[in-house]
């Protein structure tokens, strides 16, 4: 996905407040994205720190597949959806 927009990803990036966000994509246009992975909605639910990597991006989204309840997922952020090969962005 980062790839093919011409985004420089950096997967597993420690944070300055002590987390570590799943991918840290840093756009051509100097903006960063952080993609946050869920395998499922159990693991979204139990993740609480997510509003603490706002702080380090102008953007950020989850990733999840194709089965995952997407209602989960707060308006605010982004929403990429996954088939294990490519993933597709449905809300920016």
């Amino acid at each position: 996905f980062c790839a093919q927009r011409g985004w420089a990803p950096v997967m597993e990036m420690p944070l300055p407040n002590g987390r570590r966000a799943d991918i840290l994509a840093l756009l051509p246009d100097g903006s960063f994205r952080i993609i946050e992975v869920k395998s499922c909605a159990r693991d979204f639910l139990s993740d609480g720190k997510w509003p603490e990597y706002r702080d380090f991006c102008d953007a950020l989204y989850f990733a999840v597949d194709l089965d995952f309840p997407q209602a989960l997922i707060p308006p605010e952020v982004g929403l990429l959806v996954s088939d294990g090969y490519e993933a597709s962005p449905l809300r920016e």
